[in-house]
């Protein structure tokens, strides 16, 4: 029988694998209360999620608190061990699947992806209660059991692969040497052909001869001591010293002479 106390959230119905799930927004002040920290004093085979990592919530938090104004967060994943009840908001068409899913508090919630980013956001809001009105999709999957629950952490967190470091450089627009960086990029076409945008090793076949985070380190150490300059001061800095550059670069030089980056995944 279903609890007289109930979790009651407007979600959208979805079928994955066979499977039925759920998506609803969450408000954030009702992160702490649905899912609550895990044991720590747990072993590894007798939980369902990496054990927390402070200084990885707090780099997150941080975000969050220095970005106020445009930070962004992708869904959380969730399983429910437990009975629930979907009642769609018609019996026709796409009224079959929006509607409520009545979920009986006793029920295990279990946070399979986004532990960091849920104790992340409790920090931020402890520090701005205005976050409270604000809120985060959470994916809801139905779950029973330990085994099932463990596989599910295993195939979300199994193919995620760290942008490399690279495109960091090329999308990154708060990093002020960013932006340096592409701006050098712009004025000095030997330098643009020269530079995969992309990559953080250079294959044997390669036209190219410096990675975007090869050139981003070496505009850093170069302008290290004008960092106080305006903007277009340092792009202007950067690009004559890559145009000097250019002028005694060995063009026969081997792509593996800059395959000093390397890729890295996420955990």
């Amino acid at each position: 029988m279903m609890s007289n106390f109930e979790y009651v959230l407007p979600v959208i119905r979805g079928i994955q694998a066979g499977r039925e799930y759920y998506l609803s927004m969450c408000p954030l002040p009702l992160l702490p209360k649905l899912f609550p920290l895990p044991k720590e004093d747990k072993p590894p085979a007798s939980r369902s999620q990496r054990r927390l990592n402070p200084a990885r919530a707090k780099q997150i938090y941080q975000y969050v608190f220095k970005n106020r104004g445009d930070y962004i967060f992708s869904a959380l994943t969730a399983s429910i061990d437990a009975d629930v009840i979907f009642e769609p908001l018609g019996e026709k068409g796409e009224q079959t699947k929006i509607g409520r899913l009545r979920i009986p508090m006793e029920a295990e919630l279990t946070l399979q992806d986004g532990l960091h980013r849920r104790v992340a956001l409790e920090m931020a809001l402890k520090e701005n209660p205005q976050l409270s009105y604000e809120a985060i999709a959470v994916i809801w999957f139905l779950d029973v059991g330990l085994e099932r629950s463990q596989q599910m952490f295993r195939d979300l967190n199994g193919f995620g692969v760290r942008s490399s470091l690279s495109l960091n450089v090329l999308y990154d627009h708060r990093d002020p040497m960013a932006r340096v960086t592409r701006g050098v990029l712009e004025r000095v076409e030997g330098l643009r052909v020269l530079t995969d945008l992309e990559r953080d090793s250079l294959g044997k076949g390669s036209d190219k001869r410096l990675t975007l985070h090869k050139v981003y380190q070496e505009t850093v150490r170069v302008l290290g001591d004008h960092r106080d300059k305006k903007l277009e001061e340092q792009i202007e800095l950067g690009v004559r010293f890559w145009q000097e550059k250019l002028k005694t670069f060995d063009f026969s030089v081997n792509a593996s002479a800059t395959r000093s980056d390397h890729s890295t995944r996420e955990d």
